[in-house]
């Protein structure tokens, strides 16, 4: 993980909001660049013209959408967090529900007015985010498949996908590129 701070000024192009990046081997090489090199200094006409590169960059990579809002319910909020930590368990929502303390219907009434995603939805959701984690983490596609609930590796790729815009298999490659590279930059 790299951390780079930009000047208000300079950022203005940029979204305020937390956003996830897909980080395209170009925007990789320039964030490394820009690592090895330290503070850009603006009187230099070479950082100057590389800050720019880098805020087109930023302001053109696709978003990710790794958000996942949580209910406040506390029923829901309970099933929700169990969820979030046991991805993996194939247990039906009903017999979950039960151990919520309310009834699947009321948890399907709630997930849609507080997190804007039915419970199907977000269970979904929370199942592909553990996968980008998993695939992150150097896993392989079927385990990150297993990992995140799905016994189909083919259904996962379709969710995947879907979700994502790319397949898992490309996507933990390009993390494990980008991964070589920071290794490399590091020397």
């Amino acid at each position: 993980m790299r951390t780079l701070y930009i000047a208000p000024e300079r950022a203005a192009p940029i979204s305020d909001a937390p956003t996830t990046l897909e980080v395209e081997p170009l925007l990789r090489e320039v964030i490394l660049h820009v690592a090895r090199i330290g503070m850009l200094a603006p009187d230099r006409p070479a950082h100057d013209r590389l800050a720019d590169v880098l805020i087109d960059l930023i302001g053109q990579a696709r978003r990710e959408d790794l958000r996942l809002p949580i209910p406040a319910d506390p029923r829901a909020r309970s099933l929700a967090l169990h969820l979030q930590s046991a991805p993996e368990r194939l247990v039906g929502l009903s017999q979950l529900a039960q151990s919520s303390g309310a009834s699947l219907r009321t948890l399907q009434r709630i997930f849609p007015r507080e997190t804007g995603l039915t419970l199907e939805a977000w269970r979904q959701k929370a199942r592909l985010i553990n996968s980008v984690a998993c695939l992150a983490s150097g896993a392989s596609v079927t385990a990150a498949a297993l990992d995140s609930g799905y016994r189909n590796v083919g259904a996962f790729i379709d969710a995947f996908s879907r979700q994502f815009g790319v397949t898992p298999g490309r996507y933990g490659a390009t993390c494990r590129t980008a991964g070589a590279a920071a290794h490399t930059a590091r020397g």
